[in-house]
Order: structure tokens, then sequence, then C-alpha cells
């Protein structure tokens, strides 16, 4: 296989779908030519199952494969713009016209029209985004240009607020009566959080997502950071152990916490100790987002499942149980899917 084809048989198996790089055949030309001939047989509806697949040159490079729409446009290759005819009119940096001018376009992604440029015009290319930031490097070869794109969209997602999601969240549950409209403002403020602090900060809500704002919200919910998330239809995502040793409770700002209480009315629920109960109040908990089930395996062997029906929803995941994951030769996966 080529390395081409071993990323691209990386990007099948996550999004669950059938490769056989020998069925395609041989692909014409230098490592772009090859990468556009294997998109070929991408769905791209199940390439965005993978949601920060979603407008990213991936996804924009699939499209125009397929002559499939992208943010309301058709992209065409023959409609590019020549890279040598954007170096005459560009006022940027001599270094950023200098590449523009050895190499060409290879690709246009709406809805802002940034252009993925390879410079120089050889099968030994690098990746440039010409954007509004100027002529800025995205790779140092086509296969990673390609490598670096699947590891964003495999990476554990940003948030949890919207689809059917299993989620692994380190922090507390809430059981308060909310509409949804105050979970999704709390929401709000985790964004702003992860933002502010580089941490996977989130708000789990297990209820349907489609709901309007004057809608009662689920009673129980969950804050913290987000070890991992597995979307409904797509294959179970492996959480690397080494992440539940870098996340911690400790690590929360207590900032964060005051804001959810002060400006959201967010107080952790108690804990509680009777047997069959909600359990701990703070800790590791497997959550369902979404109206959702969510499950969590050490290879064939399913250990925890959760659901959004439950009479308590979320599962807390005892020290006992993360040594077991911890020390396992098997891997871990999470698995998300509608209930």
């Amino acid at each position: 296989m080529t390395p081409i084809d071993t990323q691209i048989a990386r990007l099948a198996q996550a999004i669950g779908a059938e490769w056989n790089a020998e069925d395609e055949g041989e692909a014409p030309g230098g490592p772009l030519s090859q990468l556009k001939h294997r998109l070929t047989a991408f769905s791209t509806h199940r390439l965005l199952k993978l949601k920060k697949l979603r407008n990213s040159w991936l996804h924009a490079l699939t499209c125009m494969v397929q002559e499939e729409e992208l943010e309301g446009a058709v992209i065409l290759p023959g409609l590019l713009p020549p890279a040598a005819m954007l170096a005459q009119g560009f006022t940027g940096p001599d270094d950023q016209r200098a590449i523009l001018a050895a190499g060409f376009v290879a690709c246009l992604r709406p809805p802002k029209n940034e252009l993925l440029l390879l410079s120089p015009a050889t099968p030994q290319a690098a990746v440039y985004e010409l954007g509004a930031d100027g002529v800025v490097k995205l790779a140092d070869s086509v296969v990673e240009f390609l490598s670096r794109q699947i590891d964003a969209g495999l990476s554990p997602l940003e948030h949890c607020d919207e689809g059917q999601l299993g989620a692994l969240v380190i922090g507390r549950r809430f059981g308060q009566s909310k509409s949804v409209a105050e979970v999704r403002a709390a929401q709000t403020t985790a964004a702003q959080w992860r933002q502010k602090t580089g941490l996977p900060l989130v708000v789990v809500n297990p209820g349907p997502s489609d709901l309007g704002d004057e809608d009662e919200a689920h009673e129980t919910f969950y804050a913290g950071l987000l070890v991992s998330a597995s979307e409904d239809g797509m294959p179970a995502q492996r959480i690397e152990v080494s992440r539940l040793q870098t996340l911690s409770l400790a690590s929360i700002p207590a900032a964060f916490w005051q804001e959810l209480d002060t400006k959201h009315g967010f107080s952790r629920s108690p804990d509680d100790e009777e047997e069959d109960g909600a359990g701990p109040g703070e800790g590791l908990f497997l959550v369902p987002a979404g109206w959702a089930c969510a499950t969590l395996s050490l290879g064939d062997e399913q250990l925890v499942t959760t659901s959004s029906e439950d009479t308590y929803v979320g599962k807390h995941l005892d020290d006992e149980l993360v040594a077991k994951l911890s020390s396992s030769d098997e891997p871990v996966l999470l698995h998300g899917a509608y209930c």
C-alpha cells in the first residue's frame, strides 16, 4: 500500500466504510492525484459523521472530486484560478508571493473561498492555504496534510451540544430543573472557557438537542472535562488511557464551577450512597448526550452502559474500573447511539 492508501484505509475504518486499495487500482500522477482518486469512493455524508471534518479541506476536496455541493456551491477544478496569476496581484510578503508563483491551486473552500495551494508544482509539494491571513503552510507533503486532516477529525469532540453521543466526562453531576435555553446558555459559557483555557470543558445534556428554548431540559446533566465522545452511526471511538491520566478534576478552574453556579444556577448533586442509587456527584462519568445510549467496552467485553431513558442517567466509573482499563492490553472503546 502507498502512504496515501494507508491514510485512506484509516479514514475508511473511522467512518465504517469498506476499503480495499487493490480494488481501486493504481492512481495516475503524484500524491494529490492519488488522493483525489481515492476520495471518489467516499460518501460525503458518511465523511461528515466526523463533525470536525465538516467544512474541512478534506470535505472540500471530496465534494470537488465527486462534484457535490459544498456551502451552496459546486467546486469545478477547471474554474480554479492559476497560482501564477494570483501571485501577480498579491500584495503580501515576497516569500509568500514566491510560494504562489511556484505553485498551483488544488481546491477552493466556500463560503470564505480560501484556496488550497501546492507549491512547488511537483510531487514533492508542500501544502498551503491562501486566505485572510495570507499564505499559511498546512503541511510539508500531501500525505502529511491528509494525515493531519484525519487526526483532526478523529480527535475527541470539543463539545456535546448536538446529535446523539456517548461521552466520557471528568466533572460533576447536576440535577436542577432547567429550560433548554438555560442549558444552552451554560454550554455557551463552557465554550468560552474552552477558548480561554484550552481545556476541553463541556456541559452535557442527555436530553434531545432539537427541542425549543422554552422546553424543559433533561433533569440530569453533567459538566467538566471531555475525555472523549463517540457519535451515533460511527464505529466505536478508541480511548487513549493516557488521556485519563492527563485530565483530572484538579485541573478544572474553581472559577468555572463558580460561574456555572452564580450565572446559571448549577449546583452539584449530592453523593448518593444508596445501593443502585445515582452514586457520587463528582468523578469520571459515562454519559449519554442528545437522547442516546453510551457504552464503554474493553475489547469485546461490555463494561458499562447508560441511557437517557435510565432512572439514573450517567454511570460513575470507580477507581477499580479505571485501574482495570489502565492495565489492560485490550483497547478501551466508547460507543454512542440513538436510543
